[in-house]
C-alpha cells in the first residue's frame, strides 16, 4: 500500500488493514465496518481466528489426555508435554 507521499509506515499500514471487518456500537445501533478509529470496536475477523485457535488447541489437547501413555508416548503426547 502506498500514500500520495511515498510508501506508508507500519502504523498506517496496519491501521488501514484493521479498519476492515469491525463491529462498533453507536448511538445504540452496531455497525459493521463503519469504526474508523474507534477504539472500543471489535476485530471481527482476529475474533474469529482467536476462537478457531483456541478451539484447535482444546481439541488437540483433549484428545492426547484422553489416551495418556507412561510406557510409550504418541509424538502428539511428546508434543503436548513440551508445550506444558
Amino acid at each position: 500500500m502506498a500514500s500520495e507521499n511515498g510508501p506508508a509506515s507500519s502504523g498506517e499500514y496496519i491501521t488501514h488493514h484493521l479498519q476492515n471487518l469491525q463491529l462498533c456500537k453507536k448511538e445504540g445501533d452496531w455497525y459493521l465496518g463503519a469504526c474508523p478509529g474507534d477504539f472500543w470496536a471489535i476485530n471481527v475477523d482476529s475474533m474469529f481466528w482467536a476462537v478457531f485457535l483456541g478451539l484447535v488447541f482444546a481439541v488437540t489437547f483433549r484428545a492426547v489426555a484422553r489416551k495418556p501413555s507412561i510406557d510409550k508416548p504418541s509424538r502428539w503426547q511428546a508434543f503436548v508435554e513440551i508445550l506444558v
